[in-house]
């Protein structure tokens, strides 16, 4: 009786039987492993550092270029200090030029990093001051020029009036 009730499984019945269960262990477990690492905050600790990584690599980058802009900086105040608009030099004024514009470019280079606008901040400065220096010098050759004409109209005008003097 009892053998009659008892229904056997093939071999490839059994085969099928064991492959479903490897599957479904598998897909359990890479669920469950998943959930695991996805709610573990330790995982992310490495993308995280990479984040850093890379900020301080810009970081880095940004202080080298700010040091060599120190140097030019420095070179460029020496230029205009020393710049003197009555001497025609035209090569002086082109590489006071060319600084500016060295300066201004490195920020259009890094324009993505808000750090290098102060570049573009110090060509601008540098630039209005050059051009100011240029400017009040060419106030001041006016003003020697009209004082000048002051005095000979002043001496002009003493003669003329000696003149009358005399023939009165």
């Amino acid at each position: 009786m009892n053998s009659d009730n008892t229904v056997g499984l093939n071999r490839r019945e059994r085969t099928i039987a064991y492959l479903y269960v490897i599957a479904l262990f598998t897909v359990i477990t890479t669920v469950c492993c998943l959930a695991i690492f996805v709610s573990n905050r330790n995982v992310r600790v490495f993308s995280d550092k990479m984040i850093v990584e890379r900020k301080m690599a810009r970081l880095q980058d940004f202080q080298r270029v700010q040091s060599d802009a120190r140097s030019m900086c420095d070179s460029l105040y020496n230029r205009i200090l020393k710049f003197n608009p009555g001497v025609q030099a035209k090569y002086d004024q082109e590489d006071i030029r060319f600084l500016i514009s060295d300066l201004r470019k490195r920020y259009k280079e890094n324009s993505d990093d808000s750090r290098y606008i102060v570049f573009e901040h110090i060509a601008n400065f540098y630039d209005l001051w050059f051009n100011d220096r240029m400017e009040f010098w060419g106030l001041g050759q006016n003003i020697e020029m009209l004082n000048k004409n002051l005095q000979d109209c002043e001496l002009g005008l003493q003669k003329k009036q000696n003149e009358v003097k005399t023939q009165n």
